[in-house]
Order: C-alpha cells, then sequence, then structure tokens
C-alpha cells in the first residue's frame, strides 16, 4: 500500500500489486479523499508513483467497461486517459464484471495485451486457485498484441 501525503495531510492511497517476472505492477485501487478530489491530486499521486516504480515496464489497472449512460465509469476511464494511460485492447470479465484494461509506460513503451492478461493472471492465482481462477476470470476477446 502507499500513501500519498501533501504536507501533513494523508490525501489518498493505492494499492499495487508487482509482478517481478514482466516488471509490471498492476495498480489496484486508488482513492483520493473526498476532500481533496478535483484539485489534481490524483493525477500528482499517479505521477509519483510512476516515479517510484521507474525500474518497471509499466503500471496498468482495469476499469469497468463503460455501460450506455454511466457517467461515473466514463469519468473514471476519462481520468487515466488524460493522465496518460493508454487503453489496451484487452477486455475481461472478472467475477461476472466486464473490464476495459488501460497501461502507462515506464521503462518498455512495447506493453502487449498478452504481457497485461499474463500479469494479471500471476497475480490472481496468488491469492485463488487455477480452477476457481478459470471459472471466474476470462478473457473475452482474442486480439493478440
Amino acid at each position: 500500500m502507499h500513501l500519498y501525503k501533501v504536507d501533513s495531510d494523508i490525501v489518498g492511497w493505492a494499492f499495487l500489486t508487482v509482478d517481478k517476472k514482466c516488471k509490471l505492477a498492476f495498480l489496484q485501487y486508488l482513492a483520493i479523499f473526498k476532500t481533496f478530489r478535483n484539485k489534481g491530486y490524483g493525477g500528482e499521486f499517479l505521477l509519483n508513483l510512476k516515479n517510484k516504480l521507474k525500474n518497471y515496464n509499466g503500471i496498468f489497472l482495469d476499469c469497468e467497461a463503460v455501460e450506455i449512460n454511466n457517467p461515473v465509469q466514463e469519468k473514471r476511464q476519462q481520468f487515466y486517459s488524460n493522465n496518460g494511460f493508454i487503453k489496451s485492447d484487452l477486455e475481461t470479465i472478472c467475477w461476472d464484471v466486464h473490464y476495459n484494461y488501460f497501461y502507462i509506460p515506464i521503462k518498455n513503451n512495447n506493453i502487449k495485451s498478452d504481457d497485461l492478461f499474463d500479469s494479471l493472471t500471476e497475480t490472481f492465482l496468488i491469492k485463488h486457485n487455477k480452477k476457481y481462477l478459470e471459472e471466474n476470470f476470462k478473457r473475452i476477446n482474442n486480439d493478440k498484441n
């Protein structure tokens, strides 16, 4: 877990899982406390994480796929795009939720969807057995890039 402080205030926190084999960091959760939102701290925190992970290939994350007329999902995806994250071709159904994946390159500008999927699978296998994962986590596109 990473805390983000400004002066003496804790502004937000993030939880990341690092895949040392692929040298990718999976940003599982990023939170900025309500009183600090819409003031640029989220973007600053992402830049701070990127600097801390400078020896990694990149950071990636999931966002729920945008459903029709869902401004929260649209705003979340736009936030990450505005902060340099690139939407990948990877899509999954994970525990009955449709996800898109975004990444920001750090050392490697050529991160592939397969790299993200492999890293994500390894991350989930830390907590779940293979059978459980196969039943609840599926790649829904066949793009291999």
